[in-house]
């Protein structure tokens, strides 16, 4: 086990806090509302390449539940759930990333079957394949 932890860790932790620092109680709910790009890059000066990286870590720990997908002039709600912690930050499973990977893949192998069929389909029109009968 590693002495130090990356510093991914801690850029989530100031993440968290950060929005903790302006969450609302709602129904029992801790709930942040704004905009996680502009936390992210403006207010804390990350590069923009970490809101990804940080979104997805503070996921995959179970730290944040997305509530409401913002958009240019709409603010996002995200549910705060539980404060990043060692503990999750090394043993948490690759829920949601492992789930897009996967989708990702078979997204994929359509598209190159379908690329396939259609150049199947294009030669068996221009008559560059012979079908044989069997007999």
């Amino acid at each position: 086990m590693p002495d130090t932890m990356p510093m991914m860790f801690d850029h989530c932790c100031l993440v968290y806090n950060t929005m903790k620092k302006s969450a609302k109680n709602i129904d029992g709910h801790l709930v942040w509302e704004g905009f996680l790009t502009r936390l992210i890059n403006e207010e804390l000066n990350f590069a923009t390449p970490y809101y990804t990286s940080i979104r997805k870590e503070l996921r995959r720990m179970g730290s944040v539940h997305q509530l409401r997908r913002g958009g240019s002039s709409t603010p996002s709600q995200w549910e705060l759930l539980r404060p990043p912690t060692v503990e999750l930050y090394q043993h948490s499973p690759q829920r949601r990333s492992d789930h897009v990977t996967i989708l990702d893949s078979i997204d994929q192998r359509v598209v190159d079957l379908t690329k396939r069929v259609d150049t199947l389909e294009r030669l068996l029109e221009q008559g560059i394949i012979v079908v044989k009968e069997s007999a």
